[in-house]
């Protein structure tokens, strides 16, 4: 078992980025429902939060990005009033990938 320190991080594009644009993928471990229930009772509440739920061919998945892998995704914030990207699932090689999707123009900083 490893722990996760969650602290506020706050995520600024270099970039201006165009509505419709790829902005990031939301990478980390793809588990089962099962591994994911287990997965949440071990946790720190607060890292139960990097753990994102899709479906995929009927069944209920989620990727576990817990684990601090350098990558950007995880540390996005999902405002749900008015967010600015959207997650869409992308079959990659028979894989899901969960992606991020600019829904407007967003300006650099």
């Amino acid at each position: 078992m490893f722990v996760v320190f969650y602290r506020a991080v706050v995520v600024f594009a270099k970039d201006s980025i165009c509505k419709g644009d790829f902005v990031v993928e939301y990478r980390g471990d793809r588990i089962n429902d099962a591994e994911s229930q287990r997965r949440r009772k071990l946790y720190h509440p607060s890292c139960t939060v990097f753990m994102f739920a899709f479906k995929w061919r009927g069944k209920t998945w989620c990727i576990d990005a817990s684990r601090d892998d350098g990558s950007f995704g995880r540390l996005v914030n999902d405002d749900h009033r008015s967010p600015n990207c959207k997650m869409k699932k992308i079959e990659v090689n028979g894989n899901p990938h969960l992606c991020l999707f600019a829904l407007n123009d967003i300006k650099e900083g």
